[in-house]
């Protein structure tokens, strides 16, 4: 097979295992799992986990760097029905159908690894489930570095990082704090398929992680290459439509496996058994989370809008992949329809000035942005190159329901009919470039003020 010569930069567009994100994601346990559109498992057929065994011994390979700190992670003893947390635009909340979950009695709770380390420690349900920069800073600062999250094996820039003094260790885990981030060792390609081989000298690796044989690559062809990504929230999960960012878990069970003898250094002689992973797959699937109250809205349910997670909850019986899908391809055959949020509709027509009436009005506002906005989709991988169309796009801001819906503010009334081509409060130019990635979230930036749920739509 003929190779190449490529940088660094090149090689991560060249991996079979795509860098688009891979992500810290525990997973969970609990009650009886409830009706969903399909069995979650990746939407990549060609996938294998033939990445998955060199990952597992890199992670138990770096225990010859030793963490100082081997505290467990504390946990409430249960996690109601109906849980409500503050968060910095309101109230975030989580509603379990089956019934509270009693963490003792769950995997999701539990130390199944060597570096004291669960699944809560970086999935919780006041930051949705994941974990936030500002979350990660102040549980250093509470900590001064001991808490859990804090392990060389992944959430150092580098396992081989300092961590001896409080100024060692602000510096070794500052991706996490500062941005959240989890460094994830992916293997190359075996030397059979690879098609590349990597220029090591010209590798910008900062963090001088990829370029040591002892953490990284040990030849051009061979080795890890250290990549850093948000952890991805473990909840709403019967959205899904592949399993991590880069879908290289083929199933939620194995996802369960792989997490717990890699983020987890689990024993690789005692992996979690198949009841283990059930209640952590039936817990996953089992929780159901969104913004519940806002800071100058009030509650999201209000006054027949059908914001909050058991809204959200009915929506599962109605999605399937394929919903809405703006190119034709719904296997049910039904149009696409890119008035996709109508949460907030009753809103538009609320009568008062009153400041909670006045915040309702410009959600609901927003939605109808959200919506009829066109935002041209040209040049992105996976779709335009597939679908052979050259020709740039227009589509809704999103063409199908996400589970986590933004509250996006409009100072000022706008339609598809006015006679601006977009609101006074939107600017195409303010937005993300949507041709990077078939990942990114088409994210809006209004004049007033954007309002996220806590689990974000990306990174």
């Amino acid at each position: 097979m003929k190779r190449s010569v490529i940088s660094i930069s090149s090689l991560f567009k060249s991996l079979r295992f795509p860098v688009a994100g891979l992500a810290l994601v525990f997973f969970l346990d609990g009650p009886p799992r409830p009706a969903s559109a399909q069995t979650a498992k990746s939407d990549d057929p060609a996938q294998t986990r033939a990445w998955a065994p060199a990952a597992i011994e890199h992670a138990q390979k770096m225990r010859i760097f030793k963490d100082p700190d081997l505290g467990s992670q504390p946990t409430p003893p249960v996690i109601p029905r109906f849980e409500v947390d503050g968060d910095a635009s309101g109230r975030i909340a989580t509603f379990q159908p089956g019934g509270p979950t009693f963490t003792a009695l769950n995997p999701f709770f539990q130390n199944l690894g060597t570096n004291g380390r669960t699944c809560f420690t970086c999935h919780q349900p006041q930051e949705g489930w994941t974990v936030s920069a500002a979350g990660v800073h102040a549980r250093f600062k509470a900590s001064g570095g001991t808490d859990p999250i804090f392990r060389l094996v992944d959430g150092a820039t580098c396992p081989s990082d300092d961590v001896s003094t409080l100024k060692a260790k602000r510096e070794t885990y500052k991706l996490l704090i500062e941005k959240g981030l989890i460094r994830v060792g992916i293997p190359l390609p075996a030397p059979e398929i690879l098609q590349f081989k990597v220029v090591l000298k010209k590798v910008v690796d900062p963090y001088n992680c990829t370029t040591n044989p002892k953490t990284g690559l040990t030849s051009p062809t061979t080795g890890i290459m250290s990549m850093y990504r948000r952890v991805l929230p473990s909840t709403n999960l019967g959205f899904l439509s592949t399993i991590m960012w880069d879908g290289r878990e083929p199933t939620l069970e194995n996802q369960a496996i792989d997490a717990t003898l890699t983020h987890a250094q689990g024993n690789p002689n005692t992996p979690l058994t198949v009841e283990q992973q059930r209640q952590i797959v039936d817990f996953e699937t089992g929780i159901f989370t969104a913004q519940n109250f806002d800071k100058e809205a009030g509650n999201l349910h209000a006054l027949h809008a059908t914001g909050g997670p058991k809204p959200l909850l009915q929506q599962l019986a109605k999605f399937f992949i394929g919903v809405n899908d703006p190119f034709g391809m719904n296997p049910k055959g039904a149009p696409f329809d890119k008035h996709i949020f109508d949460l907030y509709k009753y809103w538009q027509d609320l009568r008062g000035n009153d400041t909670e009436t006045e915040a309702r009005k410009s959600v609901a506002r927003g939605e109808v942005v959200f919506n009829t906005i066109p935002i041209k989709i040209t040049g992105v991988a996976g779709i335009n190159d597939v679908l052979k169309v050259k020709t740039s796009m227009d589509f809704a801001a999103h063409a199908t329901i996400r589970p986590m819906p933004a509250i996006i503010r409009s100072r000022h009334p706008w339609t598809s009919a006015s006679p601006t081509p977009e609101p006074r409060a939107l600017r195409r130019s303010t937005f993300p470039d949507c041709r990077s990635s078939p990942s990114n979230a088409l994210m809006v930036r209004s004049l007033d003020r954007l309002l996220w749920s806590p689990i974000r739509a990306a990174h």
